[in-house]
Parts: structure tokens; sequence; C-alpha cells
């Protein structure tokens, strides 16, 4: 599974792996959804 590190600014970096999966580039924004369980989903917009 893989690991982002948050940096001191809050951001993440999404690991290479996922962004070829949700086939992102540059400049693409991103949804987020927290779930009750803590889960967070993200996709594109």
């Amino acid at each position: 599974m893989p690991v982002a590190t948050l940096t001191s600014k809050g951001q993440i970096t999404l690991p290479k792996k996922i962004r070829e999966q949700l086939k992102l580039q540059p400049g693409d924004r991103v949804e987020f959804l927290v779930g009750t369980d803590g889960r967070i989903t993200v996709w594109p917009v």
C-alpha cells in the first residue's frame, strides 16, 4: 500500500502509482470525501 508524508504546510504528494492509476496530471483537481470510519476517498474532478 503506497504511503504519503504530510509536510509542515499540510500538503501531501500522491504516490506515483496512485497518480498513474487515476490518470492525474499536474494541475488536475481532485475531490476528497472523509467517511465516518476515517477513510479518505479521492477522485478526479
